[in-house]
Order: structure tokens, then sequence, then C-alpha cells
């Protein structure tokens, strides 16, 4: 492949037609003032108006754990890539937190049932996977040669 080439394909982002562009919009849409508390029913809503076919999960962590997304057509990407619409974030389920969280990037915020402020809706650290829809994810190295080695 040319450079050319690599680079036209690293550029590729969704137009507003795309499938991530349309769930991202309709999640910022809808999305409310403050937390209702049912982040996963926000973006599932949004993924599936898009068109994304999958099994609802009652738990927002649910959408990484249990392959939900992958079977949907995301693919996990490194936390250090920056985000481009329509990628979701899925944050792990703690004792303080048992359903975890989930979001979507609408290009400007992230969103679930509330537009956030910032990419994490809590204080403090927890830690969390991004998923991108297949079609725009280009190579191996928006994976990450690290998260390769953490899923051993």
């Amino acid at each position: 492949m040319s450079y050319e080439q690599h680079q036209q394909q690293a550029s590729r982002v969704p137009d507003r037609n795309s499938a991530p562009a349309i769930a991202a919009a309709n999640a910022s849409r809808v999305a409310l003032s403050r937390s209702s508390g049912y982040c996963a029913r926000y973006v599932r809503k949004a993924l599936q108006s898009a068109g994304y076919k999958f099994t609802p999960n009652p738990s927002a962590y649910q959408y990484a754990s249990r392959g939900t997304l992958a079977q949907a057509g995301f693919t996990k990407i490194s936390n250090d890539m920056e985000p481009q619409v329509g990628d979701v974030v899925v944050y792990n389920r703690t004792s303080s937190r048992p359903h975890g969280h989930i979001q979507i990037f609408d290009g400007n915020d992230w969103v679930s049932d509330f537009r956030q402020n910032s990419i994490s809706p809590y204080s403090g650290t927890y830690s969390y996977t991004t998923w991108r829809d297949s079609q725009y994810v280009d190579d191996a190295s928006d994976r990450g040669i690290y998260l390769a080695m953490a899923d051993k």
C-alpha cells in the first residue's frame, strides 16, 4: 500500500449518513440534562436505531464483557486513540457501580442517558474499553499492541 493510500485510509471517518454518526446523533438528540441511571437503555436504542443488530443486555458493562459490541460489528481499540463520531466507551462494573457505564461520542461530547462534561462520568479513575465500528478501523495499529498483549 502506498503512503498516500495509507493516509487516505487513516483519515477515514464516518460521514453523517453512516451508522456510527446516526447512532451518535440519535443519542445526542434524546440526552437528558442529568443522569437517569439508564445509560445502557439510551445507548442501546441509539445503536439499534442506526441499524446495529444485537441482543440487549441488562447492564452497561455487559456490552463489552459478553461480546455484544463485537458481535454488532465493533472492534476494541486503544483508549489512547482520538475519539471519533460513534465510538463507544464501556466502563467496567465496580462494587459501587454494579452496572458499569456505557456512552457514545457525538463528535463533541460523550453522551449516554445524559450529556457528559468529559469522557468519565465519575470522579476518580475507573477502567474502560473503547470500541469503534469495524468499518472505520483501518489496521491493527488502531487496536494497539498494548491491547493485544493485555488480552493474554
